[in-house]
């Protein structure tokens, strides 16, 4: 049984080729190319979807007296725990995967999930549940990075691993207007029964168009692979020292704390946000929807397409020094967000901004090398 499994995931074998890429293999590369990077882009979407569909349906449940707010704080915590193990293990095991049947898997069981948490009251059930659809979750972008990884040069990943990024808004937008909008008329249970069909759509788009390799098509590898160089005993002494230079380093530690930081209020927003409005400021469904499509459109997606570009093209600028400016500016979007009287305008200006100045440090991570 085992055996019969690890086949069925086992990186595709390599077609017949001839070796060189002939006219119309170039245009048929292309094609899969594209047809890869589409379906990574639209799929992935599909996975946050499923992510964050209980995002959007707290406050009715909240209403019903299903769960209370601390319930729902552990059930998503139970999410990012075992999402963070398996973006741990299944980073490993998507490089030696078949990455279409890999990542179609890990969005078919979530969709699953997401079909049935509509029908559980259960508290302990619905933090299991949600817990395993984390660890099925984080295969989606490990097979993502390894498609590209596959399919792509050197020279072009960058710009296409930065359009990629933008599945995580897109993925953003839909939960907060459709699934919203499902929830609005018909209930939480819907919201996500919905979410799940967005998952099994997801699904087949994978299976069809998200590509292993392209030697399983029957075409030469996209990087030819390089020639291992033996290192010397010095050459290793100096590889490890610089290893442990890279650890001591105070700019390494100061990114990685900010970042994590960051990425605490990031959640606390995506997570509560929707929660916030409606609670707080007495939005209906219908404003938070315009509050996240702003967002997402004015903002968040715009930095994400373009940051693959720009890390390519600017790779010799000063880097250190743009830390500090992203670092204040996303704090100082925080009270316009929090303090807002009920001005939807403002409280979308201030989480607009917040988002882009958010992923702005992720843009700094391709320029730490200079620091």
């Amino acid at each position: 049984m085992l055996k019969h499994i690890i086949d069925f995931y086992k990186v595709s074998a390599p077609a017949p080729c001839n070796g060189d890429f002939l006219p119309e293999q170039k245009q048929r590369l292309k094609r899969l190319q594209w047809s890869t990077f589409l379906a990574a882009t639209l799929g992935y979407s599909m996975y946050y979807v499923c992510r964050l569909s209980l995002n959007v349906v707290k406050k009715p449940i909240v209403d019903e007296g299903i769960f209370s707010e601390t319930e729902l704080g552990i059930i998503g915590s139970v999410l990012f725990f075992t999402y963070a193990i398996g973006k741990f293990s299944n980073g490993f095991l998507a490089d030696r995967s078949n990455i279409n049947r890999f990542m179609s898997t890990g969005l078919l069981v979530t969709a699953l999930i997401n079909l049935c948490l509509g029908f559980i009251n259960s508290f302990i059930l619905f933090a299991i549940l949600w817990g395993i659809s984390g660890w099925f979750q984080s295969m989606g972008a490990a097979s993502c990075v390894v498609g590209l990884s596959r399919w792509f040069t050197d020279k072009d990943r960058g710009s296409f691993y930065g359009f990629w990024s933008a599945s995580h808004n897109i993925g953003e937008a839909m939960t907060f207007i459709i699934i919203a909008s499902v929830v609005s008329a018909l209930g939480w249970r819907y919201g996500f029964l919905g979410a799940g069909l967005v998952g099994l759509l997801g699904t087949l788009i994978i299976w069809r168009f998200f590509h292993d390799t392209p030697q399983s098509k029957g075409l030469p590898p996209v990087n030819a692979p390089k020639e291992k160089k033996v290192m010397s005993a010095l050459e290793t002494t100096e590889f490890n020292r610089a290893q442990k230079a890279v650890l001591r380093s105070p700019a390494i530690w100061i990114l990685a704390l900010s970042s994590a930081f960051m990425y605490i209020s990031r959640y606390a927003i995506n997570s509560w946000g929707v929660f916030y409005l409606e609670a707080q400021k007495g939005l209906l469904y219908a404003g938070c929807q315009f509050h996240y499509l702003y967002q997402f459109g004015m903002r968040h997606c715009r930095n994400h397409a373009f940051r693959g570009g720009i890390r390519q093209v600017i790779q010799r600028a000063p880097k250190c020094s743009r830390t500090d400016i992203r670092i204040d500016k996303y704090t100082g979007s925080l009270p316009v967000f929090v303090g807002s009287r009920c001005s939807l305008l403002a409280g979308c200006s201030g989480n607009g901004t917040f988002r882009y100045w958010h992923r702005s440090t992720d843009l700094l991570s391709g320029w730490t090398d200079g620091c």
